[in-house]
């Protein structure tokens, strides 16, 4: 009797002790998904503001606003109708680009990593911190990466924050 009490002690422990690791890492697995707001990185995600060294912001008219709702306390953005590029190189595997998304924002984004052209929009619903785009799975070493955007007015926003 004193043996199979023990036993069921032993199972239900481990059982509560399997059940207690699988949900403390429930977080691991609900990743945040392009559209949602990102005001803060991720476990496992490196964050880099706009004003961090190594960003080059090509083309004229940036201008940096200051507001609690931007990553990092301040953005990047331009009302500037020529050809806009930030250039920045990291070294991993999986890349996101954060900032406001709106309607009078961008339709067409352009990004290249390594000399392969994606796109994204930063048109919608108003929502600051926005995760606007996700490439994941890329190899593990250091990508060059050039974003930019054209013909902005102030019905046509290009602005980067993280």
């Amino acid at each position: 009797m004193k043996n199979n009490l023990i036993k069921k002690t032993f199972i239900l422990f481990s059982a509560s002790l399997f059940l207690l690791i699988v949900f403390s890492n429930l977080r691991t697995y609900a990743a945040a998904s392009v559209g949602q707001a990102l005001p803060t990185p991720e476990s496992g995600w490196q964050r880099y503001e706009e004003l961090a060294p190594g960003f080059i912001f090509e083309g004229n008219g940036w201008q940096t606003p200051t507001a609690g709702s931007y990553s990092g306390g301040s953005e990047k953005f331009t009302l500037n109708s020529s050809l806009h590029t930030v250039k920045f190189q990291f070294w991993g595997t999986d890349l996101r680009l954060i900032s406001y998304r709106g309607g009078d924002r961008q339709t067409s984004i352009q990004v290249n990593i390594d000399g392969v052209n994606y796109s994204y929009s930063a048109n919608g619903q108003a929502q600051v911190t926005t995760l606007l785009f996700e490439k994941r799975n890329l190899e593990n070493k250091l990508h060059s990466v050039e974003v930019s955007a054209s013909n902005s007015n102030v019905y046509n926003l290009f602005e980067f924050d993280a």
